[in-house]
């Protein structure tokens, strides 16, 4: 066991193997919607999301051809999750973000492989609790690696493929693809910027293409990634797309998506997601089931979009003919995330890791310390990066790029869409094509810094004058927005600048968030405002809660025991739902 509980759990030291397991039956359990079964070659074959190419990689692995197998799967564009059992193997595949998750529970004498681990939420595994993965879990919302908070169960990671012989139980894992940058491509930015135009097209127009002519729902904000979309989209020939936005009313992100749609003349409409009927739904609704679904064991599910896309099929103006997408994750492609910072070191590197994703609370982030952080980066990147040698210029921000991939953004971030699947909708996310990601790859890190070269196309391209203005102002106040400032800059008149702060600090919970804090309640977030960073804090309080009350434990972190007595009080206040009281 390594620092903080990243163990080699399932995987061995070396990342491009596996340790050899010797069970005698394999389980495959019958995934949920929208995973699909049917028969090819001789296979049989549960598919999620879109494969181009499923008939020859059931034909590869009917033969065990791995080598083909790696080809066929690291051609794919898109977002998909393939489980496949043949006469003598099961083989389970995941795309380059894990778009569709999958798990592998290993026990004497049995495996067992499921899409979904919420299968796994019972009081039978109450023993398999890891308690040091739940630290860890509450420091960033989600494990590393392939961990759970379930010693005997592992995820597969993004561009892998696991191949489980049914005879002698040996699992194999291969990593077909790792987004790991190498920054070492040609040319200057012009050169640059052309080339990223045509790759933005050309997963775009894949995108069109396999929407099939249905009807887009494209969630829009203000930042870049939601508007280069609806830019290409339009300049595409999309001609049945609908715009919305979501969130406490009177937001500054939907305020200024109005705006953009209005001037490019597309219809939008905004979804307020902060009434009590959430709430109610939050804690004893459908939602509460698509919490531990979507979660698992191994993150937390997201309801940022989750209550406005059930909305608005509720009024029957989103429908499951349609398909939905938003701008995930540009920003983070382009360069966005690379830290600022000119020293660019493995030990600047893991102080960043610290601070941006291992801190939802500043005080656990502490314990870990400077110290801690080193000792388990350390033991990640030697579980989890590749052998390949990169200039030592660039070899420290590729490494934090590949952890940002597979953990967050593969973890918690595509993991999102775990919202539409449990709202049985079709979604897409062009701007993880794996044309993008093969680019961004070789963009000179220079180009890369502060997104040098993605600004400066938006700049350049601005098509139908979406990037007039680049950088909005930011406004984090929503209606009322005026008497909060006012209250604030009064604290600080009378009792001086930490003061004006702290007022700042307490009323935002009435900020942009306020749909999302209110889910778990203002009580709650004054008893954590000291340390809490964010809403995502309170739902990794809130999910810990939820699995330790499904293996039949009690909590035991100091954070734990206080919410655990706050939401007894708060759901005291809850009502059922209409339909179940």
């Amino acid at each position: 066991m390594t620092a903080l509980g990243l163990s080699e759990k399932g995987h061995g030291t070396h990342p491009e193997g596996g340790r050899w397991y010797r069970p005698s039956k394999v389980t495959v359990w019958r995934p949920p919607l929208p995973w699909k079964e049917r028969q090819l070659r001789g296979v049989d074959v549960w598919q999620a999301g879109t494969l181009d190419q499923a008939d020859r990689i059931a034909a590869a692995v009917g033969s065990l051809d791995s080598v083909r197998l790696d080809q066929l799967l690291r051609a794919e564009r898109g977002q998909f999750g393939l489980i496949i059992e043949s006469e003598k193997h099961v083989v389970a595949a995941a795309d380059r973000v894990t778009g569709f998750q999958i798990f592998l529970r290993r026990t004497v004498g049995k495996i067992e492989v499921s899409a979904d681990s919420s299968v796994w939420l019972t009081h039978e595994m109450r023993s398999d609790f890891d308690e040091d993965q739940a630290k860890l879990f509450l420091m960033a919302g989600y494990c590393l690696g392939r961990e759970t908070l379930l010693k005997s169960v592992v995820r597969l990671l993004p561009g892998e493929i696991a191949i489980i012989s049914k005879k002698t139980g040996v699992i194999e894992w291969l990593r077909y693809y790792r987004f790991e940058p190498s920054f070492d491509g040609q040319g200057d930015e012009p050169i640059w910027r052309k080339r990223l135009d045509e790759t933005l097209d050309a997963a775009v127009e894949r995108f069109l293409d396999r929407s099939a002519g249905r009807r887009i729902w494209l969630g829009l904000s203000a930042g870049y990634d939601s508007r280069v979309l609806l830019g290409k989209l339009l300049q595409h020939g999309a001609r049945d797309l609908q715009t919305f936005s979501y969130g406490t009313p009177g937001n500054m992100e939907s305020r200024v998506a109005r705006d953009l749609a209005a001037s490019v003349g597309v219809p939008w409409c905004f979804v307020a997601t902060n009434g009590w009927a959430n709430r109610r739904d939050y804690w004893r609704g459908d939602c509460a089931r698509y919490l531990m679904r979507g979660g698992g064991v191994h993150t937390i599910a997201a309801v940022t979009e989750y209550f406005a896309l059930q909305k608005l099929m509720d009024k029957r103006q989103l429908s499951a003919d349609d398909v939905v997408t938003n701008g995930q994750t540009g920003d983070f492609l382009t360069g966005g995330h690379i830290p600022k910072s000119t020293e660019l070191s493995y030990r600047a590197i893991d102080r960043y890791i610290l601070e941006k994703h291992l801190s939802l609370f500043t005080d656990t982030r502490d314990a870990l310390g400077v110290k801690g952080t080193d000792s388990l980066m350390a033991a990640w990147r030697k579980a989890n990066l590749s052998s390949r040698r990169l200039d030592e210029a660039v070899a420290p921000v590729s490494a934090y790029q590949t952890f940002e991939w597979q953990e967050r953004q593969s973890r918690l971030v595509v993991n999102q869409h775990r919202a539409h699947d449990f709202l049985g909708l079709t979604w897409r996310t062009p701007l993880w094509d794996a044309d993008l990601m093969d680019l961004f790859e070789k963009v000179p890190l220079d180009l890369q810094h502060h997104q040098k070269l993605y600004l400066q196309y938006l700049k350049s391209w601005n098509y139908r004058n979406l990037f007039d203005q680049m950088r909005l102002p930011y406004d984090p106040w929503p209606r009322g927005g005026a008497l909060i400032k006012g209250f604030a800059r009064l604290a600080g008149l009378v009792r001086g600048a930490p003061a004006k702060a702290a007022a700042y600090e307490r009323l935002a919970y009435f900020g942009e968030y306020h749909y999302l804090y209110r889910l778990t309640g203002r009580r709650a977030f004054l008893a954590f405002e000291k340390v809490a960073r964010s809403p995502a804090s309170l739902f990794a309080l809130d999910h810990l809660a939820r699995v330790h009350r499904a293996f039949g434990l009690e909590p035991t972190s100091p954070h734990e025991l206080r919410f655990d007595k706050l939401m007894a009080k708060h759901l005291a206040r809850v009502p059922a739902p209409a339909s179940v009281a």
